[in-house]
């Protein structure tokens, strides 16, 4: 049986008022990968994870979650679509009045029918996955910023989803908490089995962790090449490509 893709974009184009920022975008993601969204400053990586997520409108194309289009919806079909993935922000995007372990539990809350005792476990449970069981009662700033971009995660996790998007998660970390967070992204990916698209441009993140990518291109406005990442890096022939994903050849030339 030929498995069907868990996201699939089709001629897609998007932007902002009347200026187009990408265009004729079409790659498919499938069950159980971890997919990177990358490319150089300003080409479009974050926008285009806003309209894939629904946030916002494309100007043509289509975008289908688990084979139904999020931009053809209805408002009711297309909210019931947003709650089956799982979203985090490059900052966490963490309330910053509510504990780690409330930010979780409103979640619960507002889209599950489950008891208090239920959701106090849920909550746990998540915050335990990705290494923050004691901290469930601090709040925001009382606590790093590699930390809050756990909790983030966590809270991503709150309804199970099996599609799970990450915006530049290792943004502003040191490299020893970046590579711990890689860890912890291959590892939830494994415990949960859930497809992972992640909007990042960060090498070591995109060498340790991506099954495939795509790579945006700013003046082009499109997709210059797509495939797994080492192999791109030996044998694209996009000589763009293969300067980006090889910063050591590129600083031996500087």
């Amino acid at each position: 049986m030929i498995k069907e893709p868990v996201v699939k974009i089709s001629n897609l184009s998007i932007g902002y008022d009347q200026r187009t920022v990408l265009k004729e975008l079409n790659f498919s993601v499938m069950e159980g990968e971890i997919f990177i969204i990358m490319g150089g400053s300003g080409c479009g990586k974050s926008s285009l994870l806003k309209n894939i997520i629904g946030l916002y409108k494309p100007f043509e194309g289509d975008i289908l979650i688990n084979g139904h289009s999020i931009t053809k919806a209805k408002l009711k079909e297309k909210k019931k679509l947003m709650r089956s993935f799982g979203v985090t922000y490059q900052d966490g995007a963490l309330f910053s009045t509510l504990s780690l372990g409330e930010n979780i539990l409103l979640l619960l809350d507002e889209y599950t029918t489950l008891s208090k005792n239920e959701k106090e476990e849920v909550v746990m449970e998540k915050l335990a996955l990705v290494g923050l069981a004691e901290f469930s009662h601090y709040m925001p700033h009382e606590i790093s910023g590699g930390m809050r971009k756990r909790a983030g995660l966590a809270r991503a996790m709150a309804l199970n989803p099996k599609l799970l998007f990450f915006d530049e998660p290792s943004a502003g970390l040191d490299p020893i908490s970046s590579a711990e967070l890689d860890r912890l992204i291959l590892n939830l990916g494994r415990h949960t089995n859930a497809t992972i698209v992640i909007v990042t441009h960060e090498l070591d993140s995109i060498f340790a962790i991506a099954d495939n990518l795509i790579v945006l291109n700013k003046e082009k406005k499109g997709i210059v090449a797509s495939g797994k990442p080492y192999d791109l890096k030996k044998n694209c022939k996009n000589e763009w490509v293969k300067r980006f994903l090889d910063r050591d050849g590129l600083t031996r030339k500087i």
